[in-house]
């Protein structure tokens, strides 16, 4: 076993309950009522629901108020990391921040994937993107398709929605926006350091998701999780900055942490919490009586999958659209920034999801190292790959991101052109 690997393969990086209430009822209800204020009781059992699974609670009366449930001056504050100690933005830190409008095109996302070696199935005509820290310019929760769009980089904080998801036509070069959230909320954070539940946030990298119900009957035709990938944890703080004590990159043993696309549920809330994840990838909207609404109904609708569902026979969990498979590309407003801008250099890296000749030689280098063999020569940075990068980050005192850029590429002896 390598050293600061445990059995589950986290790798430690230094630096009231509702028992008598039957969940089926309330979550209907609560989706029953589109645009009304959910009751405490309603929401908390919405989060117990939405909890990632293999982390909820044996006994619902043992575990403390959620964050939302404390008064106000007894809420700790989450926070979003500096740049240079934030996995997502630590290889972009040099270049400087704005929240100034760009435009979003399909130009922006092509040079993106291709800054990632990101290589979408070629049989798709749609690819769906994540933009972390990411809103848009009109107050607005989406968009139609258009050849571009004014959004602008901002850094999400466990609160609002504050990503943006797209639906990317390649056939037209067209592109719709929607108003969600690719981190975990504020009230499953703090459940994650209590030790009654668990939260994750999914790092950025091209995954793979499949048409399928998410929560049973809760949440039919979402997007299902399909690549075991490893998450990142917080075990501390209410943040996820990578020189924390309590921060770990957990493997999963192999198996999916879920994190699914889905609806928000909670976006029309007066109050937090305002989306419902330990780790998915959320967009507002909810569901009335089966139908989704929102934005969380025209992503669907602009992915191709049928409105209202095409339940199979008497089922209301199976659709037509069950198994149909999607690209999802996840990386940062930021990113999407500098594309706009024309400054491609920084951007160039291999990640999770990453794919081609330079993976292929990535891998044999870290094959040479100690326990590098296990990582494989497939061409493909898969979870092996993710996780021998993350040891090798770890061994030379890098910044724990499990991603490769220039400075990195170079320690290796990659070839970075």
């Amino acid at each position: 076993m390598h050293e600061g690997v445990s059995r589950r393969g986290l790798l430690a990086l230094a630096g009231g309950a509702l028992a008598n209430t039957n969940p089926l009822t309330v979550i209907r209800a609560a989706a029953q009522v589109v645009g009304a204020e959910l009751t405490d009781e309603q929401v908390s059992e919405i989060l117990f629901q939405e909890a990632e699974p293999g982390g909820g609670p044996v006994n619902r009366a043992t575990i403390k108020p959620f964050w939302f449930q404390k008064p106000e001056g007894a809420r700790p504050a989450p926070n979003w990391p500096p740049d240079n100690v934030s996995f997502d933005f630590a290889h972009i830190a040099p270049l400087p921040n704005s929240e100034q409008p760009f435009e979003l095109t399909s130009a922006v996302l092509q040079q993106l994937l291709a800054a990632g070696s990101f290589k979408p199935n070629p049989q798709s005509t749609k690819v769906l993107l994540g933009l972390r820290g990411c809103m848009l310019v009109e107050k607005t929760d989406h968009t139609d398709w258009a050849s571009g769009h004014q959004v602008r980089a901002t850094r999400p904080n466990h609160l609002d929605l504050r990503c943006l998801f797209c639906v990317w036509d390649m056939t037209t070069n067209r592109l719709a926006l929607f108003k969600g959230s690719t981190v975990p909320n504020v009230d499953y954070m703090e459940k994650q350091i209590e030790g009654s539940m668990k939260s994750n946030m999914l790092p950025t990298g091209m995954h793979q998701y499949v048409v399928g119900a998410h929560n049973g009957v809760r949440q039919p035709a979402a997007l299902i999780q399909k690549t075991p990938v490893w998450v990142i944890r917080s075990k501390k703080t209410l943040g996820y900055a990578a020189n924390d004590a309590g921060i770990e990159w957990d493997d999963l043993e192999g198996q999916l942490p879920f994190d699914d696309i889905h609806a928000a549920i909670l976006n029309t809330r007066s109050r937090p919490p305002y989306f419902s994840s330990a780790g998915c990838q959320t967009i507002a909207g909810a569901y009335d009586n089966g139908l989704p609404t929102g934005a969380w109904a025209e992503f669907r609708k602009a992915a191709g999958l049928a409105h209202p569902l095409n339940f199979l026979g008497s089922s209301r969990t199976e659709t037509g659209d069950d198994g149909r498979q999607f690209d999802y590309v996840l990386l940062t407003g930021k990113e999407a920034q500098i594309a706009a801008a024309g400054s491609h250099g920084p951007l160039r890296t291999l990640r999770f999801g990453s794919s081609g000749e330079l993976v292929s030689a990535l891998q044999e280098k870290l094959g040479a190292l100690p326990e590098g063999a296990k990582v494989g020569k497939s061409g493909v940075f898969d979870a092996k790959t993710l996780g021998g990068v993350l040891r090798w980050q770890k061994e030379n005192k890098l910044s724990p991101s499990g991603i490769i850029a220039s400075d990195a590429a170079a320690k290796l002896g990659l070839i970075w052109s």
